[in-house]
């Protein structure tokens, strides 16, 4: 549930360098507070980004700084199908802004 502590964090999109971000969920209700925000959640400018599982689904909600941020490198892991469900549910494509360079593992390439 530790995912969900993202919104109660206050990061600061104008001026917040987020080094590493790592996220992993093993179940979907461990993200599915996140993803019933109807508000994006703002992780500032990160540098690298991991995200394992079902926390990939969130990927939806993130709001990475836009202005001069490129994610250096991008991570996403999903072991089984439903872990990517709610995004390949989804009928616009999931913008995700400038990155460097990005991993891709098993299920998580069919986004």
């Amino acid at each position: 549930y530790a995912v969900s502590i993202l919104l109660k964090l206050r990061i600061h999109k104008d001026c917040c360098e987020v080094k590493l971000l790592t996220l992993g969920a093993t179940k979907k209700e461990h993200v599915s507070e996140i993803l019933s925000q109807e508000n994006p959640v703002c992780v500032g400018s990160v540098e690298t980004m991991t995200l394992k599982n079902y926390a990939v689904s969130i990927l939806l909600k993130l709001r990475i700084r836009k202005d001069c941020c490129e994610v250096k490198l991008l991570t996403l892991g999903a072991t089984k199908k439903e872990h990517i469900a709610t995004i390949l549910s989804q009928e616009k494509p999931v913008f995700i802004g400038r990155v460097k360079e990005m991993v891709l593992a098993k299920y998580a390439v069919n986004v």
